[in-house]
């Protein structure tokens, strides 16, 4: 956030440079990378796929699909691969619709009554807490 001088000072009767509108479109933008990001992990698995059983079934190649002593194994290294990558499909999800909601939060805001609260304390001064508890 920016103020009017383009400074980031955050001084009182400076002015934002986050707009709404600008927020909720960005939804879209995250859903679109959450869907490629999917979309290369499906290839990626349909591709290795397609080459089959290409370890083998001696036991050198069932030790790497299955792993052993103690050593993840293809297969599961793959399972874990498609979970990771799922998770972070459904953070982009996620963050795109919290962006959105954040721009939608924007403009029903009361802006009138943040401007009173924010005078308030200005002009009432803000009570701060005390404690005996000390950083050493």
């Amino acid at each position: 956030m920016a103020g009017a001088d383009g400074s980031a000072k955050g001084a009182p009767g400076m002015v934002t440079d986050v707009v709404p509108v600008h927020l909720k479109r960005r939804r879209d933008d995250f859903h679109l990378q959450s869907e490629e990001l999917d979309t290369a992990l499906r290839a990626a698995v349909g591709v290795l796929e397609g080459l089959g059983p290409f370890w083998g079934d001696d036991e050198h190649g069932r030790l790497f699909y299955e792993g052993g002593g103690g050593r993840v194994g293809f297969r599961q290294a793959t399972e874990e691969i498609a979970r990771h990558v799922g998770a972070v499909t459904t953070a982009y999800e996620r963050i795109g619709d919290n962006v959105s909601q954040a721009g939608a939060n924007l403009e029903t805001a009361d802006w009138a009554s943040v401007a009173a609260l924010a005078q308030a304390v200005t002009t009432a001064g803000l009570a701060v807490p005390t404690t005996k508890a000390e950083v050493r």
